[in-house]
């Protein structure tokens, strides 16, 4: 499936969006996204090949990611 992803070159920004809008759209009922980040931000950093380009993927708050603010939930954390 990855592979398949990653062939359809025309198709990867579009996923990645398309990801993006459903997260927000159910972020009300399950407020289980700490952090979003803009995927313009984020397809603009990445080579236009390569397996893992326009595969949407969601990290769990407690794996620290450069620039982005990492709270493993917790207010503690909240400007980490």
């Amino acid at each position: 499936m990855i592979a398949e992803m990653a062939a359809d070159k025309n198709g990867a920004e579009k996923r990645v969006k398309d990801a993006y809008a459903k997260a927000q759209e159910y972020q009300s009922k399950f407020n289980d996204v700490i952090t979003f980040v803009d995927p313009e931000e984020q397809l603009k950093d990445l080579s236009a090949e390569g397996l893992m380009r326009g595969v949407p993927v969601v990290l769990k708050d407690n794996v620290n990611t450069k620039g982005i603010r990492t709270t493993a939930g917790s207010r503690i954390l909240s400007t980490y």
